[in-house]
């Protein structure tokens, strides 16, 4: 039977831990019903996890003791930052999800001239990807950073080997993918497109524009197929 897997920022070097944090208190007794005797898996989001067994329940912590410690099996081999300009609210969190699935290191959500709606509720998204991050098995939990413009994405990805800007009309993905790549930042644009005046910047910020031929995608499934083609493409 497949154990239930949470991460939480737990030491797990010790015999007995105790689970003090009040949302996996509740989920652990209220929503799994779990008992003293139950197994399950805890990752401390740096890639070490630990098969643990429960040993005491009360209102105020759960005690497990650890069964047996080893790394997380899926450890993320390439850096890949998203730049996602803001769409509606439902098609972020989709996004964020299944970003997280794939294998994206960091979500930063961008105001760019298009985008309708200016704000994201971080505490959400950040809840969405923990929730993805236990789900698919990862050891790393993405961070999801403050909303930026895209000006300042521009400067902030600078940190990475290189940035690929999606747009119609530029050079196939996987054009961009026959080099060996450590870190890259991806650039998803909004509903309605990058503005021509966004495009020249990108150009002279060093952006690579790239695209996923003559279809027209939807902003969530550029930002999904994206990220997949980085993450799977080493």
């Amino acid at each position: 039977m497949r154990l239930h897997r949470f991460i939480r920022p737990i030491d797990l070097t010790a015999i007995q831990i105790s689970l003090v944090d009040s949302s996996l208190r509740h989920q652990l007794s209220r929503v799994f019903r779990m008992n003293v005797g139950d197994e399950l898996l805890l990752c401390d989001g740096n890639n070490q996890e630990a098969r643990v067994r429960i040993t005491t329940i009360t209102k105020k912590e759960v005690v497990v003791e650890v069964l047996e410690r080893y790394q997380a099996p899926h450890v993320l081999q390439r850096k890949i930052v998203l730049y996602l300009s803001i769409i509606k609210h439902d098609h972020v969190d989709l996004v964020v999800e299944k970003a997280t699935e794939l294998g994206v290191m960091t979500i930063v959500p961008v105001v760019s001239a298009r985008t309708i709606k200016k704000s994201v509720r971080i505490d959400r998204l950040q809840s969405i990807v923990r929730e993805a991050a236990e789900q698919c098995g990862r050891g790393t939990v993405p961070s999801v950073e403050p909303v930026v413009s895209l000006k300042e994405a521009f400067e902030q990805a600078n940190a990475c080997t290189v940035r690929l800007f999606c747009d119609m009309g530029g050079e196939p993905m996987g054009s961009a993918l026959k080099e060996h790549l450590d870190s890259i930042a991806l650039f998803i644009g909004p509903e309605g497109g990058w503005t021509d005046e966004e495009r020249m910047l990108a150009k002279e910020k060093g952006c690579r524009t790239v695209s996923f031929g003559s279809l027209v995608l939807r902003a969530e499934t550029a930002a999904i197929v994206g990220v997949y083609e980085l993450a799977s493409n080493k």
